[in-house]
């Protein structure tokens, strides 16, 4: 097998598992309410894993400064709003992971499409508020808290979507793709 198809396909199940991963994130939030540091710690070490293998094949699409960049600006977005009470402290360290994956290429439909899903989701939960559309829920779930008239958005789901876009967007799926042509 040729070593650069091999870090190559490294790469592609780093890229992979941080999707699932970023999946499973957001599930926790809307059953939850939170998201677990171990995420972020999952989704940062895949990066560092899939970078390294990418770099090693001479494939890396931007430099390593570009990727630890978007992770800071984005931390110290959310730590912002974090403190504003805006949002969590797991949603800003989770959105500061996934932005490491997007790198700036990607930081700009990362946040577009964050924004406009945590829009949606913002906008639902003023329709559930206060009414009893769903019967069985999830205990502490955001559905519970939201139709007992609660102010609960899971940013998960909207940083979720903000990562695919950002991923698409930074062409961080070009490596993998470059097999199937």
């Amino acid at each position: 097998m040729d070593f650069t198809f091999a870090l190559t396909l490294v790469y592609g199940f780093c890229l992979l598992g941080a999707i699932l991963t970023a999946i499973g994130a957001a599930w926790s939030d809307i059953r939850s309410m939170t998201i677990p540091n171990y995420y972020s710690i999952i989704i940062i070490g895949l990066f560092i894993m899939g970078y390294g293998a990418l770099a090693l094949a001479g494939a890396a699409l931007a430099p390593w400064w570009s990727y630890a960049s978007s992770m800071l600006i984005v931390f110290l977005v959310t730590l912002v709003m974090f403190l504003a009470k805006a949002i969590g402290g797991g949603d800003s360290k989770f959105g500061a992971a996934c932005a490491l994956w997007v790198g700036l290429q990607g930081l700009m439909p990362f946040l577009l499409v964050m924004m406009i899903v945590g829009m949606v989701l913002g906008i639902l939960a003023l329709v559930l508020r206060h009414r009893v559309v769903f019967a069985r829920v999830v205990p502490g779930g955001w559905i519970d808290r939201v139709q007992k008239g609660e102010s609960a958005i899971p940013y998960g789901v909207a940083i979720m979507f903000g990562l695919a876009a950002g991923v698409y967007a930074a062409g961080m799926q070009g490596p993998l793709m470059a097999f199937f042509h």
